[in-house]
């Protein structure tokens, strides 16, 4: 090594690192600095957003767009000859490429290790003359995927391999055959042997026949090779004397081929940002060459730094004179000074180039392309903000969009099966009808819709260019993948297109700017298609400032993520459109159960019910489809070829006559000749799109190597959230298995995966594996077909060792190889990327803490998982992230539960505090914790302590202004920890306590206005389980107003105290018999309350659960109960698939699900099933919460309730004088529900022909005697239906109590500061409000029946 120490390690590269260049300090008034150059081009920004707005860029000929990745890169091909520039380039890979990676990070740029050509490219290759056109390739691709540089030369005295070209046009090689014919028989004789007509390229094109195993190796690159170049540009001189530019086509030198694709084919204007060279010159190179005695350099090692002539001994002179004149008068002519850098050095005798003699040079180089590097990506980052600062972001996605619309479009061939469907869009495009609902297409999976829907696209901005087309490929980035991502870039591309001043439209509009919910967005969403038909309609015909048609073209609904419920609802798509100037046209894959599919029947509840079909290909399509793709890439095939392709494509039925099976065909047919022999291939057409896959893979691994290429796939397949590049390349650097079979030609110092396998594997599989982004921004590789990810995976279930070992190396590296030392060292040697919990810009690692548990649990490593769990960092982290319920499940499916999570954590507390290290920030994560898994006592605890430490540490904070600013810090931390303590209590019934803390909360935020709409449901609720309803009742309506205003009307905060009123107004009517029942007003809230957690969070989230039993209470007790049970008994069961699948059955909730349940089970007359559900919920509580917890009364009660029906009486009264104690001890004699209890047992005793004896005894027992003989409640008796619709059971509703603080507290859609504001400190009124009052904050509802009345 070099090096003693990293480059992250040295002083100076270390500071350039934590400063990320310098970027963070340079800013202007609106906080960043824009350069000059982008300055200056920011009028031309504005014209190119403004056009592409418009549609523009969706046809073939359209401006161009950008297809960079999601996230900015740097990816740049390094050319130069091989053997003299061996220790420069070790150097770049030992010490300045990892070095450039942690730069990248920093900044916000992804940093791809540069291309090596001198390893990755297989033996096959070779043989079959393939290596130019893999190089010529890389450099296109790194001129494509690079925002800065792109192509790095490294020049030095040797001007490298002189090729024969592998591919000549037929007409020139008949011309140059015909000629060495006439003078050179043997020559001629060569060309013929070696070179083979292929009519399938065209124009037709000879190609140099691979070297087959019985060739002699050789003989071939000793004798053939040189006298088939000697031979060709003998002819090239005298046939093509005339055209310099064919003749100089066979003295190109591999390295000058690169030159020209990546240097010279690039407009001069550019050049400077994307080329650099390094020039190094070795001065006594002559007097090292001219020295053949025997005490001179040897010819062998100086025939690696300088071209040789064919006896090895002297210099080649055509060879250095075609260099100086590559150097002098193309490279350094063609790039500006300030792009090159030029060393001089002397030849070492020992090595040429050596790390002992050259220690200053190869410094200064390596300092030199780090620094390049460096500022390449510092610029490449400042354009990135300048751009997310000046709405680049929107152009990014309709530029990325356009890219891949006309990607699609340029190889689109009208078929049988697409030409329905472009008939009905055009149909439907021009139509004048008013009030039509949007125009949707269907199509299984490869039948072509995605091409379809491009051409819609092309053929929509055609027919109408003066209309603003917008199209999404859902899925295919980051902003197109999420309802709410994708409705706010619509939203923003209709307001740029159509020249909408949004601050003149309504308030929906402004409110979905920057909105808190996803409910928001919608509205924003219909509020704009609204605006655009309303201007339309207000312009006359001869206006010029009407505004344009709107085209709106949405492929793929079913890659739309169902956060928010979007895809399953489809709440936020018109179901009517509000003028025929607005035009709508969407797409889908059928619906599919298993896969929890179900788009199609979404579509049909919104009203949209003529879908139109994309049919199956007939021959003539297979035919005209695969005709068009070869023409497409410059291939055509012969008449017995396409005749097998056609005849097996028909003969599958219905599942082989897809696009999707003529494609994977047609990739295999591309690289057929017309010399082929169809037996030799007919193996390949399989039956089945599945095994046509299979044929795909096969080739693939054929040539990239079977290890690496079902190794990488596994990857992909298995890996939760995808992977990126980067990922991929450090997970096989780190699998000897598959290393072991790549270096064929040389080993690299460090030993890593060559970045250009990769490469050919995805350019292999290229439209099947597709880049996405994730919320990081980081560009992960996902399958785009489900039949091909389905393919991988059952092939996978045959290879058990192999996803055994991809879990473990997954999990390893999102670990940081932290429980293996030895794995460890092996990382830091082969430069894999860490994973740290906090990303260099200070952003939690969101990847790591998905990935991580995941795979540590895939991959069975236990006891590792239990370390990661209770690392409190790791904890904070997940909760941070809102995925506190995911830490709960990994400790539910562990062999000890969620009693081992509980003696974990303690045991993780206690080493902290023997440590001295113990704070409040790491008591809380454990109370959240606690409080997710139901086990309140544990969390109450933590949150006490953290009270204490709270309020020691204001109490010693110092004097002064600092002294001042901790105390009023410390005070705002301890208001906000004694509100999560009182909500504990509240779920705890330790009213009294709770009450306290409550107020206490408020004293403590008062000053700050924090939280106080969560105090005040939290307070009321509260207050409701005492049965002080009035007190409750005015704090939710105090908070409700508050929190539409602050909030917006369809927040997640709006939908918590929707849900409290509706709890409070059904358990008052129940038990206070002069209480107006207000049924009408009770289910509005209800369900204003569900529709806003259904649409928001979706169906699959805990809050939306608690909606789902808070309106099934309520149905129980309305008049119609009976008619409504099954819609009551659909959302009970909704609450239990969600709670179940969250919670587990140990957990509370879980057991209110199941009492609940048991109570409809019971009016359906199922009294089996219902008495063992009341047992199975009385278990759960007594495990959870103890025996003397309120939910035992309520469950006891209603199982008397059901016993009494059955006659069981005895067993009745025991469940009841179990009940009244419970009541008594918590409540007191004078709570309604206590008493209702009491009175239920005197009836009984009368039913059972006694006088109430053993209800004044159950009183007497549960406390002081009571006098319940007068009480005045409004109950049934022994005549009850058996509900028991009271107690914390029912009516701790709205809420789970086990939701994150984040969700429960401060809803994630709610900023934590703007939440936080303090209770009104009067004491809440015994007076009920006014009905006028309660009237004015009554909710809107649609009307719409059912649940998730929509948009």
């Amino acid at each position: 090594m070099m090096f003693s120490r990293a480059r992250e390690d040295r002083e100076e590269w270390r500071e350039a690192l934590e400063s990320g260049g310098g970027i963070d300090d340079e800013k202007d008034g609106d906080g960043r600095r824009r350069s000059a150059a982008t300055r200056a081009d920011a009028a031309e920004k504005e014209r190119a957003a403004s056009a592409l707005a418009q549609g523009v860029g969706l046809t073939a000929e359209g401006a161009g767009a950008s297809s960079k990745a999601q996230r900015p890169a740097l990816s740049a091909f390094l050319s130069s000859t091989f053997t003299d520039t061996e220790v420069e380039r070790n150097l770049l890979i030992a010490d300045v490429y990892p070095y450039l990676k942690k730069f990248g990070r920093r900044v916000g740029v992804e940093f791809l290790q540069p291309s090596e050509m001198r390893w990755g490219i297989r033996s096959s290759a070779a043989d079959e003359h393939a290596t130019a056109e893999i190089c010529m390739a890389e450099v296109a691709r790194c001129r494509t995927l690079s925002s800065g540089i792109s192509y790095v030369l490294i020049l030095g005295d040797k001007f490298g391999f002189a090729r024969v070209p592998a591919a000549i046009e037929a007409t020139e090689l008949d011309e140059l055959a015909a000629h060495i014919a006439m003078s050179d028989s043997s020559s001629a004789a060569l060309i013929e042997e070696w070179f083979r007509l292929d009519t399938n390229a065209v124009p037709p094109t000879y190609l140099m026949r691979e070297l087959r195993a019985d060739d002699n190796r050789g003989d071939f690159w000793g004798r053939v090779y040189p006298g088939l170049r000697t031979a060709l540009r003998t002819a090239a001189d005298k046939v093509l004397k005339d055209d310099e530019v064919r003749r100089d086509y066979y003295y190109l030198s591999v390295t000058e081929e690169e030159i020209h694709h990546g240097l010279l084919d690039v407009p001069l204007t550019e050049r400077p940002e994307q080329a650099f060279i390094f020039h190094r010159e070795i001065s006594d190179i002559d007097d090292v060459a001219a020295d053949d005695g025997p005490d001179g350099v040897s010819r062998r090692l100086l025939g690696n730094f300088v071209d040789l002539d064919a006896d090895g001994n002297h210099i080649n002179e055509e060879a250095r004179e075609r260099l100086v004149d590559v150097v002098t008068q193309t490279v350094l002519a063609e790039i500006p000074s300030t792009s090159v850098k030029e060393y001089q050095v002397n030849f070492d005798p020992a090595s040429g180039i050596s790390t002992a003699k050259h220690a200053e040079y190869l410094k200064q180089f390596a300092d030199d392309f780090c620094r390049v590097m460096m500022s390449s990506m510092t610029s490449i980052a400042r354009s990135a903000r300048a751009a997310a600062s000046a709405q680049d972001p929107l152009l990014r996605e309709i530029s990325s969009h356009a890219v891949y619309a006309r990607s699609r479009a340029q190889v689109f061939t009208l078929t049988s099966g697409s030409e329905a469907v472009l008939d009905g869009a055009q149909t439907y495009l021009s139509s004048e009808e008013s009030q039509t609902p949007p125009f949707a297409v269907v199509g299984e999976s490869g039948s072509g819709k995605t091409s379809v829907m491009a051409q819609i696209m092309v053929t929509a901005k055609q027919e109408y260019p003066d209309a603003v087309v917008v199209a999404r490929f859902v899925g295919t980035t980051a902003s197109s993948s999420t309802g709410r991502l994708l409705l706010e870039s619509l939203c923003d591309q209709i307001v740029l297109g159509c020249g909408l001043d949004e601050e003149e439209g309504d308030g929906e509009e402004k409110q979905g700017r920057g909105a808190a919910s996803f409910a928001d967005v919608v509205a924003r969403f219909l509020a704009l298609l609204a605006r655009v038909a309303a201007d339309e309609n207000k312009a006359s015909p001869e206006s010029d400032t009407a505004s344009p048609r709107l085209i709106l073209i949405l492929d793929a609904l079913d890659q739309l993520s169902n956060d928010d419920n979007a895809r399953e609802s489809l709440a936020w798509l018109p179901r009517l459109l509000p003028s025929p100037v607005v035009k709508i046209i969407v797409s889908t894959l059928p619906d599919d159960p298993k896969r929890n599919l179900g788009v199609v029947s979404a579509l049909h509840k919104r009203g949209i019910d003529d879908l139109v079909k994309v049919s199956k290909l007939d021959e003539k399509s297979a035919r005209d489809l695969l005709r068009g793709w070869l023409k497409h890439v410059g291939r055509t095939c012969t008449a017995e070829q396409e005749a097998l392709v056609v005849d097996r494509t028909m003969a599958g039925g219905a599942k082989t006559r897809t696009p999707l099976f003529m494609n994977i065909a047609f990739n295999l047919v591309r690289r057929w000749h017309s010399f082929t022999e169809t037996s030799s291939v007919e193996h390949t057409m399989r039956p089945t799109v599945q095994e046509m896959i299979e044929a795909l893979f096969q080739r693939v691994r054929l040539y990239n190597g079977d290890a690496l290429v079902d190794h990488a796939l596994a990857f992909v397949t298995l890996a939760r959230d995808g992977l990126s590049t980067n990922d991929l390349e450090d997970l096989i650097s780190m699998d000897d298995h598959v290393l072991d079979q790549v270096f064929e030609w040389w080993t690299p110092p460090v030993k890593r995966l060559p970045p250009l396998l990769w490469t050919r594997i995805t350019d292999d599989l290229s439209g099947y594996l597709v880049s996405r982004g994730t919320d990081d921004g980081t560009t992960v590789l996902a399958w785009f077909h489900r039949q091909f990810r389905e393919s991988q995976e059952a092939s996978l279930g045959t290879q058990p060792e192999l996803v055994q070992t991809a879990h473990e190396a997954l999990a390893a590296y999102f670990d940081s190889y932290e429980a293996t030392a030895s794995r460890a060292t092996v990382a830091k040697e082969r430069k894999v990327q860490e994973q740290p919990l906090y990303l260099e810009d200070g952003r939690i690692n969101s990847r790591k803490v998905r990935m991580l548990p995941y795979h540590l649990q895939k991959a069975g490593h236990i006891a590792r998982l239990r370390e990661v769990l209770v690392d409190l960092d790791f904890a904070a982290a997940a909760l941070a992230l809102d995925l506190g319920f995911e830490i709960v499940a990994y400790w539910r499916d562990l062999e000890g539960g969620l009693g081992e999570a509980e003696r974990a954590y303690q045991a993780a507390l206690e080493q902290r505090r023997a440590n001295g290290d113990l704070g409040p920030a790491q008591l809380r994560t454990v109370a959240q914790l606690m409080k997710q898994m139901g086990l309140y006592a544990s969390a109450a605890g933590a949150l006490k302590e953290s009270v204490n430490l709270l309020q020691d540490e204001a109490s010693h904070s110092s004097d002064g202004d600092r002294g001042q600013v901790v105390r009023q810090a410390r005070e705002v931390e301890l208001g906000e920890t004694l509100l999560a303590l009182a909500d504990i209590l509240n779920l705890s019934s330790e009213y009294d306590s709770a009450e306290e803390a409550y107020r206490e909360a408020r004293k403590k935020l008062e000053d700050q206005h924090k939280n106080e709409i969560p105090a005040l449901v939290g307070l009321g609720e509260m207050f409701v389980h005492m049965g002080r309803y009035e007190e409750a009742r005015e704090l939710f309506e105090t908070a409700l107003p508050r929190a539409e205003e602050r909030f917006g009307p369809e927040s997640l905060v709006v939908a918590r105290v929707c849900d409290k009123l509706s709890s409070l107004l059904r358990t008052r009517a129940r038990f206070d018999k002069n209480a107006d029942p207000e049924s009408e007003l009770t289910e509005s809230f209800a369900r204003r309350g569900l529709d806003i957690r259904e649409k928001v969070l979706g169906r699959d989230h805990i809050d939306y659960a608690d909606s789902c039993m808070n309106m099934a209470r309520f149905l129980l007790g309305v008049p119609d109960a009976e008619e409504r049970i099954e819609e009551t008994r659909e959302f009970f069961a909704e609450a239990k698939r969600v709670k179940g699948a969250l919670l587990g059955p140990d957990h509370p909730d879980f057991s209110q699900v199941l009492y609940n349940l048991a109570k409809v089970e019971g009016r359906l007359g199922n009294f089996e099933e219902a008495e063992h559900l009341y047992d199975q919920a009385l278990a759960g509580w007594r495990k959870s919460l103890g025996d003397d917890h309120p939910f035992i009364a309520t469950g006891q009660e209603a199982k008397a309730f059901l016993l009494i029906d059955l006659g069981r009486y005895e067993e009745a009264r025991r469940c009841l004088e179990e009940c009244i104690a419970v009541r008594k001890a918590k409540f007191g004699d004078q709570h309604p529900r206590y008493i209702a209890a009491v009175e239920t047992l005197r009836d009984l005793d009368k039913k059972d022909g006694g006088e109430g004896d053993n209800a004044a005894n159950a009183a007497d027992n549960a406390g002081d005697a009571d006098n319940t003989g007068d009480a005045d409640v409004d109950r049934d008796g022994l005549n009850s239906d058996g509900d028991s619709d009271h107690d914390d059971a029912n009516d701790s509703d709205g809420d789970s109590g086990c939701g994150s603080l984040k969700t429960r507290d401060l809803p994630s859609t709610v900023d934590a500061a703007s939440a936080s504001h303090s209770l009104d400190r009067r004491k809440p009124s015994q007076a009920k409000p006014s009905q006028a009052k309660l009237n004015a904050i009554k909710p809107e509802c649609d009307g719409s029946p059912g649940r998730g009345g929509g948009v």
